[in-house]
């Protein structure tokens, strides 16, 4: 380019600064096509018929429909803070089937308390000792029949400041260790309907492909940053006197 001399050492730096952008402009698009590939498996499956529990498995995908047969064990019932929504529970109570116990979210109930929530709550911190409070909800009695979804893992909550007897409101979910406690397999299942005067429980799941590939776009436009400054210091080097 005539007139154009931006010299090794500003070239050098660009060339750089310009891999850098692409290979993160490509990651991201590819994360978004990963996601994406995600959320359609997700919408099939909850598109499919629900599996009957003795074809069951741990390791089965998440958003896989089951079909459930069996009774709650009311006294072994967690509250657990919705992450969604910190004024309410989640309510998860064994359910007792020829197939094992699986760990049913009925739904959610609103928490009893005084006074606004602490910052602590707002934010999911681990709480102290008492300062949860388990509510009065009726669980169905004799044998039901329900539909849920194995629904993903979203972290583990501290167990050491659970209460020791029954009901147990807690300040986050631990399957695993909720699984322990109960003898049930480690996967949450989410109910469908909710259990009578319960408000259903979120079945979405959002897996935003579109904000990786609006990352995508934002890294290349960088580089068509850096391409245009590295033109005009270019120039600006090829008219200095000498």
């Amino acid at each position: 380019m005539r007139g154009f001399r931006p010299g090794w050492a500003l070239t050098c730096q660009v060339a750089v600064a310009l891999a850098t952008v692409i290979a993160l402009s490509f990651w991201q698009f590819s994360r978004g096509q990963e996601k994406a590939a995600l959320a359609a498996e997700r919408d099939q499956r909850l598109a499919a018929p629900a599996l009957a529990a003795e074809g069951f498995a741990p390791g089965m995908p998440d958003f896989t429909r089951l079909a459930l047969a069996g009774r709650y064990d009311a006294e072994r019932t967690f509250f657990v803070i919705d992450r969604a929504q910190p004024w309410r529970y989640l309510v998860v109570t064994p359910l007792v089937t020829n197939h094992g116990v699986f760990l049913a979210t009925r739904g959610r109930t609103e928490r009893p308390r005084t006074g606004a929530l602490s910052a602590g709550e707002r934010e999911g911190l681990p709480l102290a000792r008492g300062a949860l409070g388990a509510p009065e909800v009726e669980t169905p009695s004799g044998l039901i029949a329900v539909a849920g979804v194995l629904w993903p893992e979203e972290g583990a909550a501290d167990t050491s400041r659970w209460p020791d007897g029954w009901p147990k409101a807690v300040n986050g979910m631990n399957v695993s260790a909720m699984a322990e406690l109960t003898g049930a397999h480690p996967r949450e299942v989410r109910l469908e309907e909710p259990s009578p005067g319960l408000v259903p429980v979120s079945l979405a799941y959002d897996f935003s492909p579109g904000t990786h590939w609006s990352y995508a776009v934002q890294w290349l436009l960088i580089g068509v940053a850096i391409v245009a400054g590295y033109i005009f210091f270019g120039r600006r080097r090829s008219g200095r006197p000498d």
